[in-house]
Order: C-alpha cells, then structure tokens, then sequence
C-alpha cells in the first residue's frame, strides 16, 4: 500500500470538482471530516438561519436533510496506478444527479439507473484522476464499475476519504493506493514495482 501523494491528492480533488461540474452543473465544496459529520448530524427540520445553513455549522455550509439510503459505486485503478476509488451519495441526490445527465423523468427514476449514472460519474473522474498523473502519451487502464446500495465496500487500510458538500448533501470520495509503475508526478518520481 502506498501512501497518498500531495499531487495525488489535489489531482483526485480537482478531478472530482470538474466532473461534478461538467456533468452534474454541480459547483462542490471541499468539507473537514467535522464539518461533514456535523451537517450528517444535523436536525432533519427546523433551525435554518436567514443564509439557509444550519446554526453552529460554520459559514457557508447549507445542510438539506440527508437521505438514509446511500449510493454507492466502487472502481479499480489498473495501470500504471494501481488501487480504487469509491464514490458514495445520498440516493435523493442520485436522483438529482441522474436528472441532470438524462433530463427530467415522468416517474422517479429506477434505482439500476441512478447506479448506471452514478457508475459514469465515477469512471470519468477516475479518467481525469489518472490522466492528470501521467505523461499525456501514456496509456492507462481502468477496471469496470461495481455499483450498490448501502455501506459501501471497504478498502484496504490507509484508504483516505473526502467530503464534498453537493448543496448540502454530502458526498464522500474513498481511495486506496496500491502499487504502480514508474512515473512522475511533478518532481517526485515513483519507484518501479517488478513483479
């Protein structure tokens, strides 16, 4: 297991931002772990001041009521970085999420196609991820997307986890880093793995 660079981080923050604009029309915010746990903890009713954000929360931060049921999908870094990435929302924002890529539905959208969506969102992001890594003629590979509901898998140990704020839902992003091949990332170059 590899820890997570500083460029591999901001390369993963960036890439979830454009994606969620670029696909959803969704401007993100980073969140701290407390301040996601705190608008997950938040009151379901009531107590929104006049900037509709939640009291104690902090400036800025808006908190809609969260939905129970999450959704999840689950993706595999192959070459030359290797690990995963998981991305969970609240199905209610799946929803929004799958509207905003499909169009608007008479009906509530099935649940296989707000995973299929959520499915897209993640594969591109991963795209954007590895591409920001590696040399622009540099090949890579990614895994086929897993999808479901409720807890999401587990990663190894040393997977890191972020927190957007999507107008007020939270979203989390997971990854594990495994090994890869030899590449630079800026100044930093990476050792060769033989296997």
């Amino acid at each position: 297991m590899s820890d997570i660079s500083r460029e591999m981080e901001a390369a993963l923050v960036d890439s979830v931002s454009r994606t969620m604009e670029d696909m959803a029309f969704e401007q993100i915010e980073q969140l701290s772990e407390a301040d996601a746990k705190a608008i997950l903890e938040a009151p379901q009713m009531g107590n929104f001041d006049g900037e509709n954000s939640y009291a104690g929360l902090g400036e800025g931060l808006m908190c809609l009521p969260q939905s129970n049921e999450q959704i999840w999908a689950a993706l595999n870094l192959i070459d030359p970085i290797q690990g995963e990435i998981i991305i969970e929302v609240p199905q209610g924002y799946a929803a929004m999420m799958t509207e905003s890529l499909f169009g608007p539905a008479d009906d509530p959208y099935a649940e296989d196609l707000l995973r299929d969506a959520l499915a897209e969102v993640l594969n591109t992001l991963a795209g954007l991820f590895v591409k920001a890594l590696i040399p622009s003629s540099r090949e890579y590979s990614l895994g086929f997307p897993a999808t479901g509901t409720g807890s999401s898998p587990n990663l190894q140990p040393g997977a890191k986890t972020w927190y957007f704020d999507l107008s007020g839902q939270i979203m989390t992003v997971t990854m594990s880093i495994g090994e890869f091949g030899e590449f630079n990332l800026g100044a930093v170059t990476q050792r060769e793995v033989i296997s």
